[in-house]
């Protein structure tokens, strides 16, 4: 019997190495979608967002180029607006910072939403409010992401 039992847990352990998809974060420019009668911009993807702690649904076009990704984070810090919402404060590499700071200095992105897609889910579009240094703030986040976000940045 504990033969079978420790058996079971060698399958167990052997058959959930590897299965996870890899966790990812994109956060790319958007614009809220004045007249839903115009086409996006070329190479732009509209989205029909359902709304967030944070934001109102409304429909959203989004850049095809990603600003930032999982990859950029260096540290992070949770918060819970509610008990299954998240907001998490990233720190950035410097490749990271020296592109927001340049993307965040032109007035033209000011109060202009940010995309933010986690594992494949818009989670939230978000208004850049100022320059970014070195850290920013990014909501959207369920439990489960948090753990993924936690797992990652542990073995990066």
């Amino acid at each position: 019997m504990r033969f079978y039992a420790v058996m079971l847990i060698l399958v167990s352990i052997l058959c959930s190495c590897g299965n996870d998809a890899p966790f990812s974060i994109q956060v790319m420019p958007a614009i809220l979608v004045e007249d839903p009668q115009q086409p996006p911009a070329t190479g732009w993807t509209r989205i029909d967002f359902s709304g967030s702690y944070h934001t109102a649904p409304g429909l959203y076009d989004v850049a095809p180029d990603t600003l930032l990704t999982e990859w950029n984070i260096i540290s992070y810090k949770a918060a819970s607006p509610t008990p299954d919402k998240h907001s998490v404060i990233i720190r950035l590499n410097i490749y990271a910072q020296q592109k927001m700071e340049k993307f965040s200095n032109d007035a033209a992105h000011l109060k202009q939403p940010l995309g933010v897609k986690i594992d494949g889910r818009w989670a939230d579009f978000i208004p850049l409010l100022g320059p970014i240094n070195d850290r920013l703030t990014l909501t959207g986040f369920t439990s489960p992401d948090l753990v993924r976000l936690k797992s990652y940045i542990d073995t990066k």
